[in-house]
């Protein structure tokens, strides 16, 4: 399991209730004491105590994803502004800020990365962009929570204002954003 940001960890966000109830229990763990319970629509002020449960205020945690017992969804982040760090991949060098939504999807900041003109002229071609956890320049293990798929959300991949949106370049990044020409 990857660590979270500490903005990720510390940030109280707005998450809405996905699934028709969820349990509220006393610790992060389905052997938790059950305290409370929340229904579909509600909105829940809460931090990430991992990648798996939320902390609703002092000693209340709520399980995020429910497909280990055959659920699927509990709770998704509340659609709300964001702005993500890109970062070049040919220098390391900050490359533009994206500003998105939670509720964006990992396909559309590919998308939205391949659009952005560098100053020399050149562009990302959105295929060749791999979307990961993790910053750029750093060995991406291969895992189901490490790597993105198109359909996800950014919310559903846990990346929050201010957060790096990594990615591997599997073409020739110099070569398409035109940065060893003249």
């Amino acid at each position: 399991m990857s660590a979270l940001s500490s903005s990720e960890a510390q940030t109280p966000r707005l998450w809405v209730v996905s699934h028709d109830r969820i349990a509220v229990r006393d610790k992060p763990d389905l052997k938790g004491r059950l305290v409370a319970s929340h229904k579909r629509g509600d909105d829940v002020l809460a931090t990430r105590e991992n990648e798996e449960w939320l902390r609703i205020g002092r000693e209340r945690f709520a399980l995020i994803d429910g497909a280990p017992l055959g659920f699927g969804v509990l709770l998704r982040r509340k659609d709300e502004p964001i702005s993500l760090k890109v970062i070049n991949p040919v220098d390391g060098s900050p490359f533009f800020d994206l500003a998105v939504r939670t509720t964006t999807t990992i396909g559309e900041c590919r998308r939205k990365v391949g659009e952005y003109e560098h100053s020399t002229g050149g562009r990302l071609r959105w295929q060749s962009i791999v979307p990961a956890r993790g910053k750029m320049g750093t060995r991406i293990i291969d895992s189901k929570y490490n790597v993105f798929e198109d359909a996800m959300t950014l919310a559903d991949c846990g990346l929050d204002d201010g957060d790096e949106f990594g990615f591997a370049y599997v073409g020739d990044a110099e070569a398409d954003l035109k940065m060893g020409e003249g």
